[in-house]
């Protein structure tokens, strides 16, 4: 039987600033993050990477989560 560690990250989020939400998460993980033989998957908050900014969401928006995909 193989095992699967899940971390969840809360956050606060900076709405609209991809970057300082990019730093955030590193600077949490960076902070809390435990060293395990595991897989590990990390579960962000949704919109994590620019925050709740629906109403601008052209401005702000990542076709193919191609920006998170990278940071990631």
């Amino acid at each position: 039987m193989s095992q699967l560690r899940i971390a969840i990250l809360q956050m606060p989020l900076a709405a609209g600033d991809r970057e300082a939400n990019f730093a955030k998460v590193e600077e949490l993980l960076a902070r809390h993050w435990a060293p395990s033989g595991l897989e590990t998957v990390v579960v962000l908050p949704e919109i994590w990477d620019v925050g709740y900014v629906i109403e601008e969401s052209a401005r702000y928006g990542d076709p193919g989560a191609q920006g998170a995909a990278a940071f990631l």
